[in-house]
């Protein structure tokens, strides 16, 4: 499924489409290890091979209902949202968020 990605924008955000170098900003620590699922909680950097392929995947105008979050006041990509994991069968959507520590605890990701 393609999807025509909006510009969407808040009172301090805007959600749009990223290019490669902004989810390399985003990505800068393991999502995975912040998550503190299972008392995993540690701050580990992402390593830069797992983005091996977002140069395309970012600048595609059409894929997957993916969105960078951006500061309004200075164009610093600081998070993403995704939508992904489609599942026609059951018509389910599992959308992802993302924030990079940075910016923790200032309501960004309630506003996105």
């Amino acid at each position: 499924m393609k999807y025509k990605i909006p510009t969407l924008q808040t009172e301090r955000l805007i959600l749009k489409r990223g290019a490669y170098e902004d989810y390399v900003k985003v990505y800068e620590f393991d999502f995975t290890r912040l998550r503190n699922i299972a008392g995993e909680f540690e701050f580990v950097k992402y390593n830069p091979e797992n983005l091996k392929g977002f140069e395309t995947y970012a600048d595609e105008e059409e894929n997957v209902l993916d969105f960078i979050i951006y500061l309004k006041d200075n164009n610093q990509p600081i998070g993403n949202i995704v939508f992904d994991r489609y599942d026609d069968k059951d018509k389910s959507l599992e959308i992802s968020c993302n924030l990079h520590p940075n910016y923790w605890k200032n309501g960004y990701m309630t506003e996105a």
